[in-house]
C-alpha cells in the first residue's frame, strides 16, 4: 500500500462519480505520477471550502491505472471525513515530514511559504501518512489491517484513550440509494444540513469487509443518518422482512425503486437476536 497527497479542484463531481483523472498525454510529470498508483493505495484529499483549503476525504483506489485516449481514470472508494480539517493546521503538524525536495517544488503538495500547491498527486512517505491519520484520528486498521506503519518492533505504538471514528465506505452505489432519500435517514427522515447538503450514509447490512463480506448492491444497503447508521451496524436494532423495525418502534421508510434483500435482513436479524441474547445474560 502507498499513500497519496491529492488536490482536487472539482472534489464535488469526482466524489459523485467516484474516480480521479489525469490528462496523461503531455509531459507534466505531476499528472503522470497518477500511473504509480495501484489497486489499494491510499488518498488523502485536499480540496476549497470558501477558498479556504481543508482536509476533507479519504479515497482508495479500487483499480490499478488504465489509459484511455490520453487519459487516466482509477475508480476510487471516497470516504467523507467526519469534518473537515484545516490545512494550515495540518501543515503545522506535518512540517517536520515535508522534505526539502517538497517545498522547492511546484508539485509538492506545499510550497516554501507553506501554502497549498496544484500539484495533482504527491506520493506520501510513511511518516507522513501515519502523522495524516493521527490528525484526523483514524488507524490503518479500518482499511482491513494492510500493512502497518513503521516498525513497531523498534518504536512500539502510544496507546491512548481516544473516541472511536469509523470509515463508511462511500461507494458509487450507495450514493445511487442515498440521492433516492434525497439524504434523509430511512429511519427517522431528519435532515442533517452541511454546505453540500443532506448528510447521510450508506450502511450496509451485511457488511461489505471479511467475515461477513457483504454484497455491495443497492438491496444490501441502507439510507441512514451517523446515529442510526452506529446503532444499526451495533445490532441495536433491526429491520424486518416486512420492514417493521426490531427493537424500534414503526416502520422503514423504503423507496419504491429500493427493494430490499430479503437474505441480508434476516442475516441482520439473526445478528441482532445473537446480540440481544448476550447482552441479557
Amino acid at each position: 500500500m502507498s499513500f497519496f497527497w491529492i488536490n482536487q479542484s472539482k472534489f464535488k463531481k469526482a466524489y459523485e462519480d467516484g474516480f480521479i483523472r489525469a490528462d496523461v498525454s503531455g509531459t507534466d510529470h505531476a499528472r503522470r505520477r497518477i500511473l504509480d498508483v495501484r489497486k489499494g493505495d491510499v488518498f488523502f484529499s485536499f480540496s476549497r471550502v470558501d477558498n479556504k483549503p481543508y482536509l476533507r476525504a479519504l479515497l482508495v483506489a479500487r483499480e490499478d491505472p488504465r489509459i484511455v485516449s490520453g487519459s487516466c481514470k482509477i475508480n476510487c472508494d471516497y470516504t467523507l471525513l467526519d469534518q473537515a480539517y484545516d490545512f494550515d493546521i495540518i501543515i503545522a503538524r506535518l512540517d517536520k515530514f515535508i522534505g526539502v525536495e517538497s517545498v522547492n517544488s511546484k508539485y509538492s503538495p506545499i510550497n516554501k511559504n507553506k501554502k497549498r500547491c496544484q500539484g495533482y498527486i504527491y506520493p506520501l512517505e510513511k511518516e507522513s501518512a501515519q502523522c495524516l491519520f493521527e490528525i484526523i484520528g483514524l488507524s490503518l486498521d479500518l482499511f482491513g489491517g494492510i500493512e502497518t506503519l513503521g516498525d513497531n518492533k523498534k518504536h512500539p505504538t502510544e496507546r491512548r484513550e481516544t473516541a472511536i471514528n469509523r470509515i463508511v465506505r462511500d461507494t458509487k452505489i450507495a450514493r445511487d440509494v442515498k440521492r433516492l432519500y434525497g439524504g434523509l435517514c430511512q429511519v427517522c427522515q431528519e435532515p442533517l444540513v452541511t454546505p453540500d447538503g443532506n448528510y447521510s450514509e450508506g450502511a450496509h447490512i451485511i457488511p461489505l469487509g471479511a467475515p461477513h463480506n457483504g454484497p455491495d448492491s443497492m438491496d444490501n444497503i441502507l439510507c441512514l443518518c451517523p446515529n442510526h447508521h452506529v446503532l444499526f451496524d451495533k445490532y441495536a436494532f433491526s429491520v424486518s422482512e416486512d420492514g417493521d423495525f426490531v427493537g424500534l418502534k414503526g416502520k422503514i421508510k423504503n423507496h419504491k425503486k429500493h427493494k430490499l434483500s430479503n437474505d441480508s435482513l434476516r442475516w441482520h436479524t439473526s445478528m441482532y437476536e445473537k446480540e440481544l441474547q448476550r447482552t441479557s445474560k
